[in-house]
């Protein structure tokens, strides 16, 4: 047998005065121990001060109707071998929301998310250092700069930038934004509000 409780509030988070809860079972069944029949029979619980506690209900499938003040509405509902239990735990587990539009959200949203993570991997890995396509782009826009040298860190980000003889190296932040940039010999410091830049300065 299974306690079956359930907290009602009002919106404004006072307790629900009263209420009835009506468990019926659908059909004859096996009774848990399985040497009895539990027969079909309705059991009102009461709702007072927001708490009403169905206690010592056969476990199995059950229709529950709820009547709290002006709302009325019917649940299928199956109660667990053991408890207790949380009604609307139970009513939570049968309901289907129509239309489940948070759900299509939330799945369009995530392969969108999937779909621009893949698309990333990609390019990173056709513009990677040795591949087919960097060679073809480097051989294609380079004579365009050919004054221009650029050098790479381990990560691929850029270390240096070489621009008609004078070079300027960069370092980074943990978060991959640039920290510091040298050039002929001066350094300057990059500050960030919130991940946008807001100031480069002499150091």
């Amino acid at each position: 047998m299974t306690i079956v409780n359930s907290t009602f509030i009002l919106p404004t988070g006072a307790e629900l005065s009263s209420g009835t809860i009506t468990y019926s079972m659908p059909d004859l069944r096996r009774s848990a121990g399985g040497s009895a029949i539990v027969t079909p029979d309705d059991i009102d619980v009461a709702v007072v001060d927001g708490v009403a506690a169905a206690e010592d209900l056969e476990p199995g499938p059950y229709e529950v109707r709820v009547a709290a003040g002006w709302f009325l509405n019917t649940y299928q509902i199956v109660v667990p071998e053991t408890g207790p239990a949380e009604l609307m735990d139970l009513i939570e587990e049968f309901v289907t929301y129509e239309p489940q539009v948070v759900g299509q959200v939330q799945q369009l949203v995530a392969q969108a998310q999937g779909l621009s993570t893949a698309q990333d991997e990609a390019v990173a890995d056709l513009v990677a250092p040795g591949t087919a396509t960097k060679t073809a782009l480097d051989a294609t826009y380079a004579p365009a700069f050919a004054d221009t040298g650029i050098t790479y860190n381990p990560d691929d980000s850029v270390a240096t930038v070489t621009e008609n003889g004078v070079t300027t190296s960069y370092t980074y932040n943990p978060d991959g934004t640039v920290a510091t940039d040298t050039r002929d010999g001066v350094t300057r410091q990059y500050t960030y509000t919130d991940g946008n830049l807001t100031g480069i300065e002499a150091v």
